[in-house]
């Protein structure tokens, strides 16, 4: 089948070496920052929640709960976020930002907005940016059917 001919394939394809290349670009642009895009959006999730277990920033930001484990162990090692004891379960810690770390993620989101509003705005309308949002929103929700009842997600 040619490219032609399987339009919904050409479209994930677009859709993925875009959000490759908007990913890279936005990493590169807060590395003087010293924070990667990953950690920020993991800052910008606890910031919200204000405090939360590593399972609900896993949920929050989409990765697994052992990946989130690993993210908390080096958003701690740099010294943005803490965790203390959860009174509710013993088995779960709590995670909150430090001093630092709002620090960061408000500096972070500041210079990660600046950078895509000077690299998006250019192109893409208020209206337009909106619109597909709201898109990209709706087939990002999760689906059940026959082909993938029972099998993972990635």
């Amino acid at each position: 089948m040619t490219a032609s001919k399987a339009p919904y394939s050409d479209f994930l394809q677009a859709l993925v070496s875009a959000e490759i290349q908007l990913w890279n670009d936005a990493d590169a642009a807060l590395k003087p920052m010293g924070i990667p895009l990953s950690h920020l959006y993991a800052l910008n999730a606890i910031a919200e929640a204000g405090t939360l277990r590593a399972s609900d920033l896993a949920a929050a930001i989409g990765i697994t709960a052992g990946a989130a484990s690993k993210l908390i162990d080096r958003l701690e090692r740099d010294g943005h976020c803490s965790r203390r004891a959860n009174p509710d379960d013993r088995r779960s810690a709590l995670v909150e930002l430090t001093a630092a770390g709002t620090r960061t993620q408000l500096d972070g989101s500041v210079a990660l907005e600046e950078h895509l509003s000077s690299r998006l705005g250019p192109t893409l309308t208020s209206e337009a940016r909106d619109g597909l949002a709201l898109h990209l929103r709706s087939i990002a929700t999760p689906t059940t059917t026959p082909s993938t009842q029972g099998k993972a997600s990635r």
